[in-house]
């Protein structure tokens, strides 16, 4: 395989890198006035832009990896690891993201103050700072620096050091000049160039096995029929997922996970829209183009691979090979482009959202509270620095990204269900969520190191006792004081049921109307998200009828999506 670029290969990346240059030029001077400008450019973004750097920053070069890697061992089926998520996603368009922009919030753990009273919430806030922006997100970084590293090695043969500072210099640079109008702003081309990447080379990946049909064959040759690596949905007594397992899957993954209220960078691109109106419609066109535009082209070119590479020790190389495998002069340029392009949209986003934690729940809170606001912006981009080097080294500790997927999903099994309380329940108090946490953790790394249990068994294990934990808790510990409470909900308006209590002492009553219209957006914005994923894979696979079937379907849900989105769209008050 020649690891080699033409010049013409040269010319694209160095455009690229070129542009993204002189985008971080071009918002330095505005991201340096203040934090709101570093961390959310002002709360003046547009919905489309938002929403497109959503998908963006969920695109990254791991993503594709893992994807490979799932299909190889489980066939498509195995993409219900994170096809599952599906309702989370619609869950946090209509139920969370107008929360969060009604919260004006810099980030979400700065909401721990806003909705707990006393020490124990200020602690909650310092404590989620360094967990959520150092540890955690190292992990993540480490394991998207980990598919660029792969992917160049792939490419170019580069050891994972070299790639370490190619890849990660250029993208720290441009990420501390710029804060997140350049992430945002990049976020958009990046996104087009990633999507064309991987549309191109699913193309001639499969061409070059012989097209859709050749590739069926070639599969169950190599494979063996019984093997049922084309089927949408696992069947129920397959080994690798038994019906138990994907009930786990579909009925407790999605809302165990803290995405299902939107956190982290999700809440961060919430709240820097123009309005809620326009938050809903970002968070829409997130979860559409998610998995209806990206899991195809991943997914052939990874059914490709197995073809072309059917005794590959590491399964997810296979995607980057065959850009040198396959393409032809030119292509070749542009797919490393794209590559780099999903990569750096990832590594910026988590660069600028980790940063801001730092500076806003603990350096600003606990450590300096009234230095000049040229100081703060400078402590960012010292942040910024900070985590590319534990992002870096947390890649040189991991093999698999798959495998790190699995155990970050355990580890916060049963936080989503607490993060959904802390809106909609008044008596939610700190210990609830510490608690949750620390259950959460121990009982994940216990079953990790003391058991042989399997992913379904671990989530459902963990997520039980993190459950029990915080809800016992809330029940054994007193809620956050009244005065906290009064305040937190007249800004937000989460609910009534779960707030009465609190919502009859300010007067503001039920809206039931408007909670029925969020809750038929939810499932029909659901359904027809799954039905556009599995018709446009019926039809690329040639099973006209039922894509058919499939696709009519999406364009019936998707007409009460509109409906019901547009009859809250110009709701600017009231309760959910």
């Amino acid at each position: 395989m020649s690891h080699s670029l033409v010049t013409l290969d040269w010319i694209i990346l160095g455009v690229y890198f070129a542009a993204c240059f002189v985008v971080g030029l071009y918002y330095t001077r505005r991201a340096s006035r203040n934090t709101d400008e570093f961390f959310v450019g002002g709360r003046s973004m547009a919905w489309w832009l938002i929403g497109t750097s959503m998908v963006a920053t969920t695109f990254s070069a791991d993503t594709p990896l893992a994807v490979t890697g799932l299909v190889a061992k489980h066939g498509i089926a195995g993409n219900w690891l994170w096809w599952c998520l599906v309702p989370a996603g619609t869950l946090s368009t209509y139920f969370f993201a107008p929360l969060w922009r009604r919260a004006e919030v810099l980030t979400d753990i700065e909401l721990n103050e806003l909705r707990f009273s006393g020490p124990e919430g200020r602690v909650l806030r310092g404590f989620r700072a360094v967990y959520s922006g150092v540890i955690a997100n190292s992990v993540t970084m480490g394991w998207v620096i980990l598919a660029m590293a792969k992917i160049f090695a792939a490419t170019f043969g580069w050891p994972h050091v070299t790639s370490l500072f190619v890849c990660c210099g250029v993208t720290l640079i441009y990420t501390m000049m710029s804060g997140y109008l350049g992430v945002v702003a990049t976020d958009f081309f990046q996104f087009i160039l990633a999507m064309a990447g991987s549309i191109i080379l699913a193309i001639y990946a499969v061409d070059a096995v012989g097209g859709i049909d050749a590739l069926t064959v070639q599969l169950d040759r190599i494979y063996g029929a019984d093997k049922q690596l084309l089927d949408f949905i696992p069947d129920s007594d397959s080994a690798w997922m038994p019906l138990s397992l994907f009930l786990v899957h579909v009925g407790v993954q999605w809302w165990a996970s803290g995405s299902v209220v939107g956190s982290g960078y999700l809440a961060q691109r919430m709240a820097s829209c123009k309005n809620e109106k326009e938050s809903i419609y970002a968070t829409l066109l997130y979860t559409v183009a998610h998995y209806t535009l990206r899991s195809w082209p991943w997914i052939l070119v990874a059914l490709a691979s197995m073809v072309v590479y059917p005794h590959l020790a590491d399964a997810e190389s296979g995607y980057p090979r065959l850009i040198f495998d396959t393409l032809p002069a030119g292509f070749r340029g542009l797919l490393v482009t794209s590559f780099l392009a999903a990569f750096m949209s990832t590594l910026t986003t988590h660069l600028n959202w980790g940063s801001s934690y730092l500076v806003n729940d603990l350096y600003r809170r606990f450590i300096r509270r009234d230095a000049p606001m040229p100081h703060y912006v400078c402590m960012a981009r010292a942040f910024t620095v900070f985590l590319m080097l534990t992002g870096s080294l947390a890649s040189l500790l991991m093999q698999e990204i798959s495998g790190v997927w699995r155990f970050l999903i355990a580890l916060e099994g049963g936080i989503g269900l607490l993060f959904i309380a802390k809106w909609y329940w008044w008596r939610v108090n700190p210990w609830s969520e510490i608690s949750c946490m620390l259950a959460s953790i121990t009982a994940s790394v216990v079953i990790r190191y003391t058991t042989d249990w399997g992913f379904g068994r671990s989530l459902v294990v963990s997520v039980g006792i993190a459950t029990v934990t915080w809800i016992a808790v809330t029940f054994l510990t007193k809620p956050s004081q009244e005065k906290t409470l009064l305040a937190f909900y007249a800004k937000t308006r989460p609910g009534y049921l779960l707030w009465k209590p609190i919502a009859d002492k300010l007067g503001i009553g039920p809206k039931e109307s408007d909670f029925r219209a969020r809750l038929v957006a939810w499932m029909a914005s659901t359904a027809m998200i799954y039905l556009m994923l599995f018709g446009v894979g019926k039809l690329i696979f040639g099973h006209q009828v039922v894509a058919s079937l499939c696709l009519l379907g999406a364009i019936a849900t998707g007409a009460v999506v509109v409906l019901c989105t547009r009859r809250l769209q110009d709701r600017s008050s009231g309760a959910a």
